[in-house]
C-alpha cells in the first residue's frame, strides 16, 4: 500500500382509516386532549404534533390531514401508530418529524416518507412484519437505531443518495432483503446494520471511505455452533474499507470500477468540489484516505503537495 505525505508550499495555503374517519373538525375532548377524527394532538405555537391513533381494528388506509386548527401538522409523536392495525398511511408534505417508534409493531404495509423528513428515528417501524414497500425521501441524511428492524416482508429499499449514516440493527432481521446499495453519501455504517438478512446475497457499498466498524455489519445465516456469516457478496473499490472490511471477516468481495484521477468525492466527475477536497487536504483542515490520496497524486510521484493541485485546477477547467 502506497504511504503518501502532505506537502504544504506557500501557493497551498491559498391517519385514519377511509371506512371509520370523516373529516370532522377538531374538538377539544378535555383540557389538555384534543381530538381530530381518530386521532388525538398537540397544539404548539407554530406546529400540530399528531400523539396517538384510535381507530378501529383492522382500518384500511389512514389519512393523516395537513392542518388542523389553522396550523400545519409537521410531527408524527413518538409511538403515535404504535401496534396499530390499519393497512397503510397517507401523511401530508407538511410532515417534518417522525418520532421513535411511530409505527412500531403496526400492520402496516407501505408507507411513503414525505421529502422534508431527513431522519428516520430509532424503531420507527421495528417489528413491522407486514411492511413490503417504503418510500424514502431524497433529503434523508439518517437511518436510526432498529428503524426496520424486524420488518420481514421489506423485499427492497432504495436509500438515497444523500444518507450519511446508517445505524446499528437499522435493517436487522429484513429476511426478504435479497440486495442494497449503500450510496456514497454514506459515510458511516453502523454494526450489525443488516444483520440476520437472511435473503441478502449483494451488497454495494459506494463510498471507499465509508466508515466501518470492527464488528459484523452483515449476515445472512447462522452455522451449527451459532456464529453467523455472510456467504453474499460485497461489491466496493479496491482499496476501500468495503475491501478491508471482507478481508477481515472472510466475506466474498468484488471490486467494482476504476479511481477516476482527481475525482476525491467519487461522484464520477472531477470538478470544484475535488479542488476543495484538496485545498482543505493541503491547509490541514481535513484529511484524505489513501484511496483517495491515489486519486489526488495527478503526477504519480506518490506525494500530495500544491503541485497536484495544480494539475487538478487545470483538470477541472
Amino acid at each position: 500500500m502506497k504511504i503518501f505525505s502532505r506537502v504544504l508550499s506557500a501557493a497551498a495555503a491559498v391517519c385514519i382509516g377511509l371506512g371509520a374517519f370523516t373529516a370532522a373538525a377538531a374538538e377539544t375532548e378535555t383540557e389538555d386532549e384534543k381530538v381530530y377524527g381518530d386521532m388525538t394532538y398537540e397544539s404548539y405555537e407554530d406546529h400540530i404534533a399528531i400523539t396517538k391513533y384510535r381507530g378501529p381494528v383492522g382500518a384500511g388506509r389512514v389519512i393523516v390531514p395537513g392542518e388542523i386548527d389553522g396550523l400545519p401538522v409537521t410531527e408524527i409523536g413518538a409511538s403515535a401508530f404504535m401496534m396499530s392495525s390499519m393497512k397503510s398511511i397517507s401523511l401530508p408534505d407538511s410532515i417534518k418529524s417522525i418520532k421513535n417508534s411511530a409505527f412500531s409493531s403496526s400492520s402496516i404495509s407501505e408507507i411513503d416518507i414525505p421529502e422534508g423528513v431527513t431522519a428516520i428515528d430509532s424503531t420507527v417501524f421495528n417489528a413491522c412484519a407486514n411492511l413490503k414497500r417504503v418510500g424514502l425521501p431524497s433529503g434523508l441524511k439518517s437511518i436510526g437505531t432498529l428503524a426496520f428492524n424486524g420488518c420481514e416482508s421489506l423485499e427492497a429499499i432504495d436509500i438515497p443518495d444523500g444518507v450519511e449514516r446508517i445505524s446499528s440493527n437499522a435493517f436487522y432481521g429484513c429476511s426478504s432483503l435479497e440486495e442494497v446499495t449503500i450510496p456514497n453519501s454514506v459515510t458511516r455504517l453502523d454494526s450489525s446494520a443488516f444483520f440476520n438478512c437472511s435473503s441478502l446475497n449483494k451488497v454495494v457499498i459506494e463510498n471507499p471511505s465509508c466508515s466501518m466498524p470492527r464488528l459484523r455489519i452483515f449476515s445472512n445465516g447462522s452455522d451449527e455452533n451459532g456464529s453467523s456469516y455472510f456467504n453474499g457478496i460485497i461489491y466496493g473499490y479496491e482499496g476501500s474499507t468495503a475491501q478491508e472490511h471482507a478481508t477481515k471477516f472472510n466475506l466474498n468481495f468484488v471490486p467494482i470500477g476504476e479511481k477516476l484521477k482527481g475525482d476525491l468525492n467519487y461522484d464520477g466527475m472531477v470538478d470544484t468540489q475535488d479542488v476543495v477536497i484538496m485545498k482543505k487536504y493541503l491547509v490541514g483542515i481535513s484529511g484524505l484516505t489513501n484511496s483517495q490520496c491515489e486519486c489526488a497524486d495527478m503526477n504519480d510521484d506518490e506525494i500530495v503537495n500544491v503541485f497536484d493541485l495544480i494539475l487538478l485546477k487545470r483538470a477541472v477547467m
